[in-house]
């Protein structure tokens, strides 16, 4: 018989995945939205773009950093969110300094997959205006193979968690996958 702890172990390593399903998720319907814009219009306005994402994340993002930084220390004594996190996790690159600092003992942490998100919602639309939206299985497969890569040199320089499940190149697949279920399940 499992015991509870087992249990949330259990739940807990099977939750990673979750993190993955989230950027297949949101590449799926990125890649969707764009590709109706295109369909619609012709093309698509990377700034518009860019303005519906930082609407639609910001608010309630940098609401919960405030909080993280002014109220949760006074709630939760083992709070440890530092400059060096409060700081990369406002400009989107929390997930580099995760990679190379380690998670930092906070609520705050699992937000390192939003700098991802951000840094994917940054360059995707330039890569499809750059190559064309026609283009976008072969930037899949180009961000799988850079997966791949980075994830077996990262192995091969024995590279510790999360200097790899934070690292933005590693998780590409995850992307990639959203961006092709776009492609094929149109509409």
């Amino acid at each position: 018989s499992q015991t509870a702890t087992d249990w949330l172990l259990d739940a807990k390593a099977a939750g990673a995945y979750g993190v993955d399903l989230f950027f297949v998720l949101s590449s799926y319907l990125i890649t969707e939205l764009l590709l109706r814009e295109h369909a619609a219009r012709g093309e698509f306005s990377v700034s518009a773009f860019y303005i519906r994402r930082a609407l639609r994340i910001w608010p309630l993002y940098f609401t919960f950093l405030a909080l993280t930084v002014f109220i949760v220390p006074r709630i939760v004594s083992d709070e440890r969110f530092g400059p060096k996190y409060v700081v990369s996790f406002a400009l989107f690159f929390g997930n580099w300094v995760c990679a190379i600092y380690g998670l930092p003992f906070s609520v705050a942490a699992p937000l390192w997959s939003i700098s991802v998100e951000e840094q994917f919602y940054l360059g995707w639309p330039l890569l499809l205006l750059l190559f064309g939206v026609s283009r976008i299985k072969q930037l899949a497969i180009g961000m799988i193979v850079v997966a791949l890569a980075t994830r077996g040199l990262l192995a091969a320089l024995d590279v510790a968690h999360p200097g790899v499940w934070c690292n933005t190149l590693a998780r590409l697949d995850s992307i990639a996958a959203g961006a092709i279920l776009a492609v094929f399940l149109r509409g």
